[in-house]
């Protein structure tokens, strides 16, 4: 007579939760071999062991319980090539979206590192270079009038570009605002918005440049209160008392905020003010 296994027997030599095997039996997924009808003691063969391998198998190949149950069922094996093609082109897209993560972290990192350093050298000192044309999906936020609608716009935008990673959302947004942000608030007078994409998977026809050419540019470390009082009528004074002419468009990138660090004093935001 072929000795049985108890199901804890089981769940130890095979390293799987006794409240597993109940489940994928009740599921019709793996059953025991004898159930005995007085004390409900579930028992299994040894060659049932291998089923659990199997198991195994298709959850490291990505298969979900139900799918694993029709799987069993295959009898082809161009049908199981099928399959398995299908699976690996999910973990192949699984993996690209991975690497646009690690590569936004890096980036978060190399922003970062380049702004603190800049800041720590010449402070919140003005000055006008050139720089390059920023990337990214590019909205018209002219008709957002408070933060739901803006939460909108960015699910909007998010749509129109497959391989965005959420470890971007809310951070490192580029506000594009008019020419009255010298004359009010932070968060006012917003004409677009820019969300960052991954610049190796440029591939999308929603993907723009906004250009920027030569502008006033500056770091600021603090909150938005000091961003606002002391900023910003440092930025209009600057531009009347060189008597520069602006293009119209005010350019402010969070590059550390909330998400980053928890002490407002130490955010960053860059700000570029294209001129003529």
């Amino acid at each position: 007579m072929k000795r049985l296994y108890k199901i804890g027997e089981v769940s130890n030599i095979k390293n799987i939760d006794i409240q597993t095997l109940r489940y994928y039996d009740k599921i019709g997924l793996f059953s025991p071999a004898i159930i005995d009808s007085d004390t409900g003691y579930r028992y299994y063969t040894i060659e049932q062991f291998v089923e659990i391998d199997k198991i195994k198998f298709y959850k490291k190949i990505g298969l979900s319980l139900n799918e694993m149950i029709e799987y069993k069922k295959v009898s082809s094996l161009d049908k199981s090539l099928d399959i398995l093609q299908k699976q690996k082109e999910y973990f192949d897209f699984e993996i690209k979206k991975l690497q646009v993560i690690s590569n936004n972290i890096d980036n978060i990192i190399e922003d970062i590192k380049r702004a603190k350093d800049a800041y720590e050298k010449i402070g919140s000192k003005i000055e006008i270079r050139y720089c390059d044309p920023l990337i990214g999906i590019i909205g018209d936020c002219e008709d957002v009038k408070d933060w739901y609608q803006f939460e909108n716009k960015l699910l909007e935008l998010t749509k129109k570009y497959p391989n965005y990673s959420e470890i971007g959302h809310n951070h490192g947004l580029t506000f594009i605002h008019d020419g009255n942000f010298l004359l009010t608030s932070y968060g006012d007078n917003i004409k677009k918005i820019i969300l960052p994409v991954d610049k190796t998977l440029i591939d999308n026809p929603n993907v723009q440049e906004y250009k920027l050419g030569n502008c006033i540019c500056v770091y600021f470390m603090g909150n938005i209160t000091d961003f606002n009082q002391i900023l910003v009528p440092s930025l209009k004074q600057y531009v009347e008392s060189n008597n520069i002419q602006i293009r119209g468009d005010i350019v402010t990138t969070t590059i550390a905020g909330s998400f980053i660090v928890h002490n407002s004093s130490e955010h960053i935001t860059e700000i570029k003010i294209p001129v003529l």
